[in-house]
């Protein structure tokens, strides 16, 4: 284009002052918007953690008086030196069943019927190994006497007590066959228990995390079975995980006492945190704990 003043280029498009100006300004806002969603995601991460713990919490809290409270104190179901700190061993019931006949070093078990009454309830099936307890009713009191169970097996028996089935329908259902050492002073219509030693306590699993774990004894390899989890994370050995025996005086019982017929009340204590670990801050975060006490109930001998 011609003007007075001699030759003008008409321009089109922008400098190169223009577009680092636009740039420079782009990746502020894209770094505000980028920095604000960090922000929520890491929110959420916390909350997501903060839920997660006190469910685990809640999971401990509601486990431990059910695992607890079947202990029988007296009858030694805690070893001398099971009772410690930061873990418990104890003679976990594995099953509970009536008689439905005994001979020649077997009973058979009531079946694990859906229809009323049900005389039988089988949490995990028992093996060779475990120990059965009847239930003998003497002129000094109730006894638990015990023996070593040498097989396990399945079979069809008519159930009758007192001569007659208990249950409206067959009389002749699946029941259990335990074959044991020696002759148990249990008839037809007997209460019997079976046990197994179980373990709880607290340790360091793979991701560096601590949890609250367990361990059922193998009666054939004669030694605990591996951890596992039972829940967490909590925080770590010393401040995560804390059991505490009270006796009916409401003295504390040494960690690891020899005498432990004596515990009235078992005292446990979990501690979480849901601050992940890492470098990171984090949005939130919270220490929660529960305090859950369990008396023993099968203290009478």
């Amino acid at each position: 284009m011609l003007s007075d003043r001699g030759l003008v280029v008409a321009r089109d498009g922008y400098s190169i002052i223009e577009l680092l100006v636009a740039l420079v300004v782009g990746a502020i806002a894209i770094a505000c918007v980028g920095a604000f969603g960090f922000r929520q995601q890491r929110f959420h991460r916390d909350v997501v953690a903060v839920t997660e713990r006190l469910e685990q919490l809640e999971q401990a809290a509601a486990l431990m008086p059910i695992a607890l409270r079947s202990i029988a104190v007296t009858e030694g179901d805690i070893p001398a030196g099971g009772a410690r700190d930061t873990s418990l061993e104890f003679r976990a019931t594995i099953a509970t069943a009536v008689v439905c006949d005994s001979g020649r070093g077997s009973l058979v078990l009531a079946p694990t019927s859906v229809d009323s009454p049900r005389l039988a309830s089988i949490l995990t099936t028992p093996e060779v190994g475990d120990t059965i307890w009847s239930l003998t009713l003497s002129g000094g009191g109730e006894t638990w006497t015990p023996r070593p169970i040498t097989g396990v097996s399945d079979s069809l028996a008519a159930c009758l007590l007192g001569g007659v089935s208990p249950w409206a329908g067959p009389s002749v259902r699946s029941s259990m066959v335990l074959r044991v050492a020696a002759p148990l002073p249990a008839g037809p219509g007997s209460p019997i228990r079976i046990t197994r030693p179980w373990r709880y306590s607290i340790y360091r699993a793979s991701d560096g995390d601590w949890y609250l774990g367990a361990r059922d004894w193998n009666p054939m390899r004669l030694r605990f079975n591996t951890i596992q989890p039972v829940s967490g994370p909590f925080l770590s050995a010393a401040r995560g995980l804390a059991f505490r025996y009270v006796d009916s005086g409401g003295v504390t019982i040494p960690s690891g006492d020899v005498d432990t017929r004596g515990i009235a009340r078992i005292d446990v204590a979990f501690r979480v945190d849901s601050v992940l670990p890492g470098t990171f801050t984090h949005a939130i975060g919270i220490v929660g704990g529960a305090i859950i006490s369990v008396a023993m109930r099968n203290r009478a001998r």
